[in-house]
């Protein structure tokens, strides 16, 4: 997936953005996560489908201007950070089944990564600044029929019928993880 003209155009954000994708069978899902835009491709590449329309908790992410964080200290940058979301993953649990979670971006000092704590929560602007999901939406066939559901923790990983959360213990040593079977209804 190519960077789409809704980011590449801003500045700051091509170096800042991250895609995010899924697959399950011949559809493709995905998305730059400063924008709730998530496209759906065929096999062969071409582009099928979008979800534009994002979910009421979601906070646009305002579009700087250029030369604006040029000398910006990472204290500025993370403010910026501060007020937008991000999504931080997708999950395809079939072809026309795909779970969105998205969140906000939040600073731990103390932070000592491990190689857990890369897929769980990535990083970005410094090594301690982490996007974590707050909320999951579920689409079916591009249908939302699960709208800001408190996240359990961060997809870890997904697989035909099936995802599954990570989310880091109180304490910050280890990982609790949940699975959710996708079940068609009746």
């Amino acid at each position: 997936m190519e960077r789409p003209p809704d980011v590449d155009r801003v500045p700051y954000w091509p170096s800042w953005a991250l895609v995010v994708g899924a697959r399950a069978g011949g559809t493709v899902y995905g998305a730059m996560d400063f924008v709730y835009v998530i496209r759906a491709y065929g096999a062969d590449g071409s582009w099928a489908d979008s979800i534009f329309t994002a979910p009421p908790s979601w906070r646009q992410a305002r579009r700087p201007e250029p030369g604006e964080f040029a000398n910006a200290t990472d204290a500025e940058v993370r403010a910026y950070f501060n007020t937008f979301d991000v999504i931080t993953g997708l999950a395809a649990v079939s072809e026309r089944v795909l779970i969105v979670a998205h969140g906000r971006f939040v600073y731990v000092a103390d932070h000592r990564p491990n190689a857990l704590g890369r897929v769980v929560g990535w990083r970005t602007a410094s090594r301690a600044t982490y996007a974590i999901s707050e909320y999951v939406n579920v689409y079916v066939g591009g249908i939302g029929v699960v709208t800001d559901a408190p996240a359990p923790g961060e997809i870890f990983g997904y697989g035909p019928g099936r995802v599954v959360f990570g989310k880091r213990g109180g304490d910050r040593t280890g990982y609790i993880l949940t699975e959710f079977a996708w079940q068609r209804p009746s």
